[in-house]
């Protein structure tokens, strides 16, 4: 499609982390960030999730879906992970609201509970 950015280039980093787009072979990262998350924090926080709904076939499905809607020019999600642990520490996405003469997108983001506080 015209205008949509290859999954390579959407890449970012900064000093401290990496967003890109999550992929199957993030298996591993995302399961164990999903075991470490700490109890709930407070009423918008998920706390730790069932151990049983951290399937490889869950996180294949939520990547198509992403990458479906990155197609569609409808959403962008990010993983972010930290540049030198490697592990994933949660997500940010865009979901695009208005391509016209301007270029408009809500925000939205989550940090693992486990990395709170650490001035991210």
């Amino acid at each position: 499609m015209k205008g949509i950015i290859e999954d390579s280039k959407l890449i970012k980093r900064t000093e401290r982390l990496i967003l890109r787009p999550v992929e199957i072979s993030d298996y591993s990262l995302w399961r164990e960030s999903s075991l470490e998350r700490l109890p709930k924090q407070n009423e918008f926080d998920k706390g730790p999730p069932a151990e049983k709904t951290l399937t490889k076939q869950f996180l294949k499905k939520w990547i198509s879906g992403n990458k479906k809607a990155r197609q569609k020019d409808l959403l962008y999600t990010f993983g972010i992970f930290d540049k030198k642990s490697k592990k994933y520490m949660g997500l940010v996405n865009f979901c695009v609201i208005s391509r016209l003469s301007y270029q408009f997108a809500n925000m939205g983001y989550e940090f693992r509970n486990q990395y709170w506080g650490q001035g991210y």
